[in-house]
């Protein structure tokens, strides 16, 4: 199914008038007046305060190095998604995990639901009883409520786009959510920025044309780590140019989340807090709202996420705002 039209008249004949997008705008406002415009909030306060809420038609990124927490993270926040606000009628997720095995992505779950590290549940070694078998089984079941789908082989960023908009054919009155873990991954050009840029930009299409949610996961380049002087590394937020593909990144997201875990350059402080289990994370960009850094904290060998206690240097979370 293809997602692009080279053919002017058909361009020109589909285009709206002012008072046809003026009559969706009111539509789409009293919606949200009423409660029932598509909405979703996550587990975490602290997160809602700083980016409200995620809304038809989004492209989140969630970037940061190896071992920040971030396919953690996009895990819960699918998770809220799909447990806080959707039932398997009214949606459905498209999952492709190209970085791992998609089992190992239920396994963290688990993880996370019984505070066992991964590697512990698959150990041979010191294999699990019977009874934690169990309970992991158990929270399987409950997993499966969630219609998310999986493909776990790398593909072209057209082959992602494409199945994303047969399933939105297929299944017209499904939210269709597009998670992809991660964005470095995709199969298709030999440069690597060619191969980002076609991805975020078939998002684009996909968020215009249906809606589409997407959630796409971005690696960072080593900028952040070239300090000499090993005391300081890991000192700073990471920024959007730390994103591979920055540029596209940049253009297309509607919000950009930027993880930071101090704690991994043997950091004792980080913005005046004990950097134990510390996860900062930089909203560096939002199209129609707030941008700053959110403090939380993290139960890294469970992927555990949460508020934590951390003392705040403003009101609602926020460490500081950047200029307008």
């Amino acid at each position: 199914m293809a997602l692009r039209s080279n053919n002017p008249n058909s361009v020109l004949d589909s285009m709206r008038s002012m008072s046809d997008v003026v009559d969706e705008a009111n539509v789409k406002i009293q919606e949200a007046i009423d409660g029932t415009r598509d909405s979703y909030i996550t587990r975490w306060q602290k997160v809602n305060d700083a980016i409200e809420s995620i809304q038809e038609g989004e492209i989140i990124v969630i970037g940061g190095r190896p071992g920040s927490g971030k396919s953690a993270f996009a895990n819960l926040l699918v998770q809220d998604i799909f447990n806080k606000h959707l039932n398997p009628y009214d949606s459905m997720g498209l999952y492709f995990s190209l970085e791992m095995p998609a089992y190992q992505q239920v396994v963290r779950w688990y993880s996370n639901a019984h505070q066992i590290e991964s590697k512990k549940i698959l150990s041979s070694r010191n294999p699990i009883d019977i009874s934690t078998y169990e309970s992991l089984r158990g929270t399987g079941t409950d997993l499966e409520q969630m219609n998310v789908k999986f493909h776990d082989v790398p593909l072209h960023p057209r082959a992602i786009a494409n199945t994303t908009a047969t399933a939105v054919n297929r299944y017209p009155k499904k939210r269709i959510f597009l998670i992809v873990d991660h964005s470095r991954l995709v199969t298709g050009s030999d440069e690597e920025r060619l191969r980002i840029e076609e991805l975020v930009g078939y998002s684009q299409i996909l968020k215009n044309k249906y809606g589409v949610i997407s959630i796409l996961l971005s690696q960072m380049n080593r900028d952040i780590e070239k300090e000499r002087d090993r005391t300081k590394m890991g000192n700073s937020l990471p920024v959007m140019a730390d994103l591979f593909a920055a540029s596209a990144m940049e253009q297309y997201a509607t919000t950009i989340m930027l993880l930071h875990r101090p704690e991994m350059y043997g950091l004792k402080k980080f913005m005046n807090q004990d950097a134990k289990n510390l996860l900062a994370i930089n909203v560096a960009k939002q199209r129609a709202g707030w941008t700053g850094a959110v403090l939380m904290r993290s139960n890294f060998p469970y992927y555990d996420v949460h508020d934590g206690n951390t003392v705040l240097l403003t009101e609602n979370g926020y460490v500081f705002r950047f200029a307008d």
